[in-house]
């Protein structure tokens, strides 16, 4: 009795060590296989949290070739105030009141390829507007040669434009039309590069002898003169200089609008789609009168 009693014990005690032994074995290879898992995962996490090095896009580097564009508007400084009322660019008949004015600050690309800092008043209303145009027109870099207040010419709109000055409000009458306010004097419109751009018209004088009657429409008397094209006041114009209103005066060989020039605008041009895209129409499309300096702003401009 005591041997088979012997026997038994041996043959658990065999039993727990075999199992001891198996379980040591078993942690030991779940342990290995374990630690390589978690070696595994934390490389591949490792490699998905870098941030890759990429090379910037080429617009974001014609961007970052550009100075930053700065403009500021605010209400008009009592000292320009003062200059306008002494100088007469506004007058208490005015279409608008000085508080429905504002001032502007604004860089530009001059013919120097050099940023300036230009000036404008226009209404206030279109403050933010103008200031999204000048912003796209600088990005474009186009080309500005000045832009300083019509008070540094006294108010005269013959003396800027023949500076080949950019400006925008002055309280005076439209071309040609007395008695009727331009858009201008309501800080509506804005005139860019004028010399390169000038206003031209048919001389009514000129028109009257060759039998016009004043009745019938402008354009198409001159049409019946034989200037049929699309812009008839300018072809008139190239052919007959001195029977046409030029402003400025010295802008005479900037009718062809076929050239190439610094500044000049054409109708296919960005300035003109970013002007019109903010609500401004282009006097360079006009039929009776051809404004190629002139823009204007109008609700109902597409």
């Amino acid at each position: 009795m005591i041997i088979i009693n012997q026997t038994i014990a041996k043959f658990i005690r065999f039993l727990l060590l075999s199992s001891l032994l198996i379980l040591l074995v078993f942690i030991f290879i779940e342990t290995t296989y374990l630690s390589n898992i978690l070696e595994h995962h934390i490389v591949h996490v490792s490699a998905e949290s870098t941030i890759p090095v990429t090379k910037p896009s080429e617009s974001l580097l014609k961007v970052q070739a550009n100075p930053i564009f700065h403009g500021t508007a605010m209400s008009i400084p009592s000292q320009i105030i003062m200059q306008m009322q002494t100088i007469g660019s506004w007058q208490p008949n005015c279409p608008v009141s000085l508080q429905d004015l504002v001032y502007l600050q604004l860089d530009h690309w001059g013919f120097d390829n050099r940023i300036h800092q230009g000036e404008l008043i226009v209404h206030k209303l279109l403050a933010q507007k103008v200031l999204d145009i000048f912003a796209q027109l600088y990005e474009i870099k186009f080309p500005i040669e000045k832009m300083r207040l019509i008070e540094e010419y006294n108010a005269n709109d013959e003396l800027s434009m023949l500076d080949n000055n950019s400006s925008a409000f002055n309280c005076r009458e439209i071309t040609q039309k007395p008695g009727y306010f331009s858009q201008h004097s309501y800080g509506y419109a804005i005139d860019i590069n004028p010399v390169f751009n000038p206003y031209l018209t048919v001389s009514t004088d000129y028109l009257l002898k060759q039998g016009w009657n004043e009745k019938d429409d402008k354009i198409d008397f001159v049409e019946r003169l034989g200037y049929i094209t699309e812009a008839p006041v300018n072809s008139f114009c190239q052919a007959q200089p001195l029977n046409c209103t030029i402003l400025p005066k010295i802008s005479t060989s900037f009718i062809d609008r076929t050239q190439v020039i610094t500044g000049l605008i054409k109708s296919n041009d960005p300035i003109v789609k970013i002007f019109r895209q903010h609500g401004f129409i282009w006097g360079g499309n006009w039929r009776n009168t051809l404004d190629y300096q002139h823009f204007e702003y109008q609700n109902s401009a597409e």
